[in-house]
């Protein structure tokens, strides 16, 4: 089964291409702890280590940052394969 892409999801990709940097984000004590990284694969992996460490059932997100600021949810860290 094929999956069709829609415009929304070509626009996200051509955010996350531009982005200029990468948060990892998990809620955590009554507040979201959010870590930068420089590159997508270094905010997933802080995010997979987020998700090893807090254990309240929440998980950790990742968001590409645009150059005017704005956020683009890239991905679930937990989902991923290994």
């Amino acid at each position: 089964m094929t999956v069709k892409s829609r415009p929304q999801d070509n626009w996200n990709a051509d955010q996350i291409a531009r982005a200029t940097g990468y948060t990892a984000s998990i809620f955590c004590n009554g507040k979201h702890n959010t870590v930068e990284a420089d590159t997508l694969e270094a905010a997933i992996e802080i995010g997979k280590q987020m998700n090893q460490i807090v254990t309240n059932g929440r998980k950790a997100t990742v968001y590409a940052v645009t150059p005017e600021g704005f956020t683009i949810w890239v991905c679930n860290p937990h989902q991923l394969a290994a």
